[in-house]
């Protein structure tokens, strides 16, 4: 009858710890919204990031600022500036510049980009043959439709 007991008790102990592992078993790949982290061993490379935010800040008192985000897409590069503080009845166009860049001039990395307005502008456009690393500064340039792109009204450079 003792052994009945001990083998029953062994029994129950068993079954608890089966229990307890499969409760506490987060096999579900729910990394509860974190980024999974790249792990770099001496020597390594680290994997280059796929997009970049610059701050676009005002030139010469002009109020306008925002931010552009340039994501890596194949061998070319995707700017998005979102400006604010537009003047009404002006249009804008926005330049990607590499490192030879001073203040958003030279350097221009392909073209400009379409022209955009408004008081809160946005604007969408690739630069061909460009990777991240090649993106030094993003600017904003009032212009005017059918003209070359006229003054530096706000610029972003990246952060080192």
């Amino acid at each position: 009858m003792r052994k009945n007991w001990l083998l029953i008790a062994i029994g129950l102990l068993v079954a608890v710890l089966a229990i307890g592992a499969i409760a506490c078993d987060d096999d579900d790949d729910d990394d509860g919204g974190v980024a999974p982290t790249a792990t770099v061993e001496p020597g390594e490379t680290p994997p280059s990031p796929t997009v970049l935010t610059i701050t676009i800040t005002e030139v010469d008192g002009s109020g306008i600022t925002g931010t552009a985000t340039i994501t890596a897409a194949d061998s070319d590069v995707e700017v998005v500036v979102e400006a604010t503080g537009l003047g009404e009845g002006s249009t804008y166009v926005s330049g990607t510049y590499d490192s030879t860049s001073v203040n958003c001039s030279g350097g221009l990395l392909g073209s400009f980009s379409d022209s955009f307005s408004g008081a809160d502008g946005r604007v969408i456009y690739t630069v061909a043959d460009t990777s991240l690393a090649d993106v030094f500064a993003i600017s904003v340039r009032v212009t005017e439709t059918g003209s070359p792109p006229g003054t530096v009204v706000a610029c972003g450079e990246v952060e080192s």
